[in-house]
């Protein structure tokens, strides 16, 4: 899905706006999660594959549009520091995310407050990047 996503997002975000396609990739990505959770109560393969697609999808528009949209506002001699800066909150996520889950899953023997938790994650930086979107080019 990264793959695939990732040859589709950045042209549809250039002809869309980058603004529609993080409402999408975002709406995508927390229908996935939604899917999952319910994988928990009911798992089907139907409902395992919509979580696939769905959060695949939505997780695939995150590299182009945000570095699109980057770009778009810091284009020139210190793209490359941002984009630094941009992969360290990255970096820091991939690494904290799956021990604070564990921690959630130990405390309440659950992954239904790492999967709400994931979702406030993707709606926050979806929020973010939507704002960022709109902000005026320098």
């Amino acid at each position: 899905m990264r793959s695939v996503g990732g040859l589709l997002w950045g042209p549809l975000s250039d002809s869309i706006g980058r603004r529609r396609c993080v409402t999408l990739a975002t709406a995508l990505g927390i229908a996935g999660v939604a899917a999952l959770m319910a994988a928990q109560e009911m798992p089907t393969l139907p409902i395992l594959l919509a979580f696939i697609l769905l959060y695949g999808a939505g997780f695939a528009a995150v590299t182009p549009v945000y570095v699109a949209t980057a770009a778009d506002h810091f284009a020139g001699r210190h793209t490359g520091k941002v984009f630094g800066v941009l992969d360290l909150g990255f970096g820091l996520g991939s690494a904290g995310g799956p021990w604070l889950a564990g921690y959630a899953f130990d405390a309440t023997g659950s992954y239904g407050p790492a999967l709400w938790m994931l979702i406030g994650s993707i709606a926050v930086s979806g929020t973010a990047l939507f704002t960022a979107a709109g902000l005026r080019r320098r």
